[in-house]
């Protein structure tokens, strides 16, 4: 990438910060005003940074508007390290402090508080089979024929499923049964629940088998259609952005939402605890997403992200994410000690 001069860099910070604000194309007589430079001296900038690829100029006469170019610029050398305010910190602690709840209930706040500080679409992907371990399970009789499995995992996570068995059984059966699955499963990797695995009790649930299998088939399929599951907030707050006053656009958008695994493919293709994908870098043409991930312990659990147009608000989505991952992974670690110490 060419090398800016420090002037350079400056006119095209300013820009960039001025358009996000006002989406109106920024013009020389503008940055005057701001820049202790003539307007002569900024037009010629301005026009190197255009040939260079970092603005481009809508229509003839007007100002200018940043490129994919510049905001991938400003994201990865320019962007301001900013702090949330000590009144946005205080509401999201206290909306976390009197919300400690199952995991569902979890990652719906936490979508709903990235949307409220952004002002955009948040969506928040679970946490992935592949780093959540059993704690326990319970079969609750419904009827003779009918049980309720309740799945509790180490990060909170609580899976109320109902199964109808396969024959008529009685309370103290499912008690067994119970017992016999947390001796297998409780502790090991919720992606080892399926049906047809190996038995160390084989000759304990000969007569069982088919309940045994029909209770784990059950739950495989749960799980599997949890963690496909994405939590989204703010969809009309897209709205309100003057990128989406085109109608197909924003219906191509709300229909975008609707589309939950390819939202959460979307999500979980970002790199590194942080990521901020740019226009055509996500797919989506006028679209940036930034994600964080969140954990417990060292596991990697999931990621929480923030979806709106390129002219996006970085520093504060940045803060905002940060933040929010740092409060989920503060409650699902604690989760796990908890249930730690418990055992």
């Amino acid at each position: 990438m060419e090398e800016l001069t420090e002037r350079q860099k400056q006119i095209l910070q300013t820009i960039i910060e001025d358009y996000i604000v006002s989406a109106i194309p920024v013009g020389s007589r503008t940055l005057s005003k701001t820049i202790a430079l003539s307007s002569a001296t900024i037009r010629n900038e301005m026009s190197d940074l255009e040939e260079l690829g970092y603005l481009e100029q809508p229509h003839t006469s007007a100002g200018r508007v940043p490129s994919q170019k510049a905001y991938r610029f400003y994201v990865d050398h320019l962007i301001p390290m900013t702090q949330l305010s000590l009144s946005e910190i205080r509401y999201l602690r206290a909306y976390y402090d009197k919300r400690i709840g199952q995991t569902g209930e979890i990652l719906s706040d936490a979508a709903r508080v990235v949307s409220e500080l952004t002002q955009y679409v948040s969506v928040v992907t679970p946490p992935r089979v592949s780093g959540v371990k059993v704690s326990s399970i319970q079969l609750m009789p419904v009827n003779r024929i009918t049980a309720m499995v309740v799945l509790l995992t180490d990060t909170g996570m609580v899976q109320n499923t109902p199964i109808v068995l396969p024959r008529s059984v009685t309370p103290d059966e499912l008690l067994s049964m119970s017992g016999l699955l947390n001796r297998l499963f409780a502790g090991k990797n919720v992606s080892e629940i399926h049906p047809g695995v190996q038995y160390a009790v084989e000759n304990e649930i000969a007569d069982q088998k088919q309940i045994f299998d029909t209770i784990c088939a059950v739950l495989e399929a749960r799980l599997e259609s949890e963690e496909n599951r994405v939590v989204v907030e703010g969809a009309s707050k897209m709205l309100a952005h003057q990128e989406f006053s085109d109608v197909e656009k924003a219906r191509a958008f709300l229909q975008l939402l609707e589309e939950n695994d390819k939202l959460g493919e979307l999500v979980n293709e970002g790199d590194g605890r942080v990521s901020v994908r740019i226009g055509t870098e996500t797919g989506l043409n006028d679209m940036s997403i930034v994600t964080a991930t969140y954990s417990a312990g060292n596991r990697h659990l999931g990621r929480i992200g923030v979806i709106g147009p390129t002219r996006m608000q970085y520093d504060k989505v940045l803060s905002v994410l940060e933040q929010v991952g740092q409060t989920l992974s503060e409650i699902f670690s604690k989760q796990e000690e908890d249930d730690h110490e418990e055992k």
